[in-house]
């Protein structure tokens, strides 16, 4: 009987430290909705009309344009990898683009994916047309990204990750 219940005890060990573990993480959250942008990031939104520019970081350049209407923003995109990249490795592993929306403080409203792509050479540029509705509120705009880099198509190539996460 003693062995019977340390047997039992052992099969449901896993269970129980698997809830503990679900339970404690309840307050964890993954959302960036009201977290702060760094000021430097924040791109201010035209009330209306047509906007074209760049944004450029150590690992990429966007080229963009967007064309807002009232709550309504019409965003294309071009992404290039830096140099830096492109000298070193042949290939995106992975890559996802995201604009965020923040308010009059740099609070963000909300986070929308632009792109995603994967297993794609690094010296192709990556392009995007979104149509977007504009959170209530928003004042600017930001960019943050997540990718990985690899030197041959297979995993024995050197990989390095590249990311921009301007939210502190």
């Amino acid at each position: 009987m003693v062995q019977f219940i340390k047997n039992k005890l052992w099969q449901t060990l896993p269970a129980v430290v698997l809830l503990a573990f679900l339970t404690g993480c309840q307050s964890l959250s993954f959302s960036v909705v009201g977290k702060t942008v760094s000021p430097g990031n924040w791109i201010p939104l035209k009330e209306s009309g047509r906007e074209v520019s760049y944004w450029q970081t150590r690992d990429l350049t966007l080229t963009y344009d967007y064309e807002r209407n009232q709550n309504t923003l019409n965003l294309n995109g071009s992404v290039d990898f830096a140099p830096s990249l492109r000298n070193n490795f042949t290939y995106i592993e992975y890559f996802h683009i995201a604009v965020l929306f923040l308010d009059s403080q740099g609070k963000v409203l909300e986070m929308r994916g632009l792109l995603s792509s994967s297993a794609q050479p690094i010296d192709d540029s990556m392009d995007f047309r979104r149509m977007l509705t504009l959170p209530p509120g928003s004042q600017f705009i930001a960019f943050s990204y997540r990718g990985q880099a690899r030197s041959a198509s297979d995993e024995s190539g050197s990989s390095t990750y590249f990311w921009e996460y301007p939210i502190r």
